[in-house]
């Protein structure tokens, strides 16, 4: 779809080309009309889509006004001519056709209304959008023919809407310690059915069954698969609100760590007796009691996927379903201390596209109306203390998936460039991975853990190493559009409202899948999940299954703003693991595209030729994301 619609453009700027005429004595054209858009790839090459409303013809200048409506944030951009390179000005243009100078007006937001003059007007998104506009305009010169240029053939793109495409489901929290600091996760699925079970009733909702994932144990040493990050659980000592119901539960690793993945093996811990217990609040601390005699550890061969919602130093992004830019983390995190932010735009920000359902947007229960502000206020996060994240706009993205220098520290998904790795902010921004790896960089050249704490070398070889496995230098081939996955975080009620996506199993059947980590760092950043690259290493086991994204064909809800994904196992399966590796399936001839429900289905129309089926590799590193399967409409047994 990105080829064609470059193609088509491409052809109707060179036809134009050709009508080159004197501007001055051209006649002049009143235009006047409303029209339906479907975004399409920009042909730029930008990782963002556009709608041509005044397509560009050599000499031609428009002069009137827009007013448009958008299903998701886009901004009016005006194009003008250029006698020479655009050198620094900012521009547009279609590779190896004329470049055009670029003046956007407004902010992104789903209406506006603007007086324009210039050689084209489009709109522009971070992702798929549709959009209606009514054009009042004079035009000097012999315009392109507007009605049979690209736009008319993207408004009739075939499409597959879902009902309640993206539904809330609230999910329980737990509180552990990550480096002397506090950490809110879920607990959604055990490798031990017995265990599973057990934490279903005591936290009232269901964990599921993955016995796959006991193969990043068993795959360790050897066979591809890398050990998970520890998590320790006390069977004895200081009584508390941990899982056996003693100190909570202590992370070896966190969020942008090297080894991190919310997939985490558990050990038991405990005190010998007749030794005064105390809290241990790291991992540091765990091993050292350990080493003194004081604790016992006990590895019941068991992985839980914990996936968090706070930790120190940094917190999922919480805003509406479907909204884009920053959201008021004060309005939407019960318990906070964070200012309300507005309804400042927040940039070119991604976006997961229509709300069919209005999730995270309408007050339920406890939830309450979390903006969709420019300026963001983390509040009280919970894992350390107050944090103001600043802009939390999402500016400009490249297919790299990373953010490039916006001037300002920026939460959400800004500018990216073509390395991948975020680029100079102007300030310094604790919560970002350095371009090496997960680690993070104090400023000063020396590294430090998720504690803070300066690592001297000496701390578990698990989470530290020579050399980076995440290094690459391709481009990005799929950044995923959905800035948001939670709606709400109520920290007095421990729980948290997740956004989850409507796909299908690998038969058909309806699933639903919040999405809550990814690796490399840049998709991370993007989706606004936590930064897991230690998942990377687990590819080659049994733990990591298949999920396919689609592109281009048929417009939808779908990750990629085509249909929705095909997952290849689900709860109950043997195979079901909340470990994806995504693979992108792409149409040979877009007009031939057709609902794909069925992994068998992929695989038939992969063997026919019809559809090609590659592993999204950006940075030349493969996409793995944490997604687990739940269900939204689960509600629990009435005794009796």
């Amino acid at each position: 779809m990105r080829a064609a619609a470059a193609i088509a453009l491409a052809a109707a700027l060179a036809i134009a080309c050709a009508a080159a005429h004197d501007a001055d004595a051209a006649p002049v054209r009143k235009l006047h009309f409303t029209s339906t858009y479907t975004s399409y790839p920009d042909p730029s090459g930008a990782n963002a889509t556009v709608a041509m409303v005044l397509p560009p013809s050599e000499g031609t200048i428009y002069v009137g006004s827009l007013t448009y409506a958008a299903s998701a944030p886009a901004q009016v951009v005006v194009l003008h001519e250029l006698h020479g390179p655009p050198g620094s000005l900012p521009s547009w243009g279609v590779p190896g056709q004329d470049a055009y100078a670029a003046s956007r007006l407004g902010a992104n937001a789903t209406a506006g209304s603007f007086g324009f003059a210039g050689t084209a007007v489009l709109l522009r998104g971070a992702g798929p959008f549709v959009a209606t506009a009514s054009v009042d305009t004079f035009a000097r010169g012999q315009p392109a023919e507007i009605r049979t240029e690209t736009i008319e053939v993207a408004a009739h793109t075939p499409e597959v809407r879902l009902v309640r495409a993206e539904v809330p489901v609230t999910l329980p929290l737990h509180e552990g310690i990550l480096g002397g600091e506090r950490v809110l996760y879920a607990i959604t699925e055990s490798s031990d059915a017995e265990l599973a079970a057990r934490l279903s009733g005591e936290q009232g909702r269901p964990v599921t069954h993955a016995a796959p994932l006991a193969a990043l144990l068993e795959e360790a040493d050897g066979s591809g698969g890398h050990e998970p990050p520890r998590v320790y659980a006390f069977r004895n000592g200081v009584k508390g609100g941990g899982l056996e119901g003693y100190q909570h539960e202590v992370f070896e690793a966190g969020p942008g760590d090297r080894a991190y993945s919310p997939a985490s093996e558990l050990v038991y811990a405990e005190w010998r007796r007749n030794l005064t217990p105390e809290v241990l609040a790291s991992a540091e601390e765990v091993g050292q009691a350990v080493t003194d005699g004081r604790v016992s550890l006990e590895e019941p061969g068991i992985v839980l996927n914990l996936p968090p919602v706070s930790w120190p130093g940094g917190e999922i992004p919480v805003g509406r379903a479907g909204a884009a830019g920053g959201a008021d983390k004060g309005d939407g995190r019960e318990g906070g201390d964070g200012a309300d932010g507005g309804s400042g735009d927040g940039g070119d920000s991604a976006d997961p596209g229509d709300d069919a359902t209005g999730s995270g947007g309408e007050e339920t229960g406890n939830e309450k109306d979390n903006g969709a502000g420019g300026a963001q206020d983390n509040g009280d996060s919970g894992a350390g203390g107050a944090q103001d994240n600043g802009d939390s706009g999402a500016g400009e993205m490249d297919p790299s998936g990373e953010k490039a220098d916006d001037g300002e520290k920026d939460s959400g998904a800004g500018e990216m460039d073509p390395s991948g790795e975020k680029a100079d902010d102007g300030e310094k921004d604790s919560g970002d991975a350095d371009p090496s790896g997960g680690e993070k960089d104090s400023g000063d050249g020396s590294e430090q853990d998720a504690s803070g704490e300066q690592d001297d070398g000496a701390t578990d070889p698990k989470t530290q190493g020579e050399g980076d496995a995440r290094e690459g230098d391709a481009e990005t081939d799929v950044v995923v559009p959905e800035a948001y996955q939670a709606s709400e975080v109520n920290v007095e009620e421990m729980t948290a409202t997740f956004v989850a996506r409507r796909a299908w199993g690998p038969d058909g059947q309806t699933i639903y899948h919040i999405m809550t980590g990814a690796a490399p760092s840049g998709p991370a950043r993007v989706t606004g999940t936590a930064d897991a690259p230690g998942m990377q290493n687990y590819t080659a086991t049994a733990a990591v299954a298949d999920l396919h994204y689609f592109r281009g064909g048929l417009a939808g809800d779908g990750a990629l703003g085509s249909q929705p994904s095909v997952a290849s196992a689900v709860p109950g399966d043997e195979g079901y693991t909340p470990l994806w590796r995504v693979h992108v399936v792409e149409w040979a001839d877009a007009n031939a595209a057709a609902v794909v429900e069925t992994r068998d289905d992929i695989d038939h129309l992969d063997a026919d030729g019809a559809v090609t089926v590659s592993a999204a590799r950006p940075l030349g590193l493969d996409l793995v994301v944490n997604a687990p399967i739940v269900d939204p409409f689960w509600e629990p047994e009435e005794d009796g």
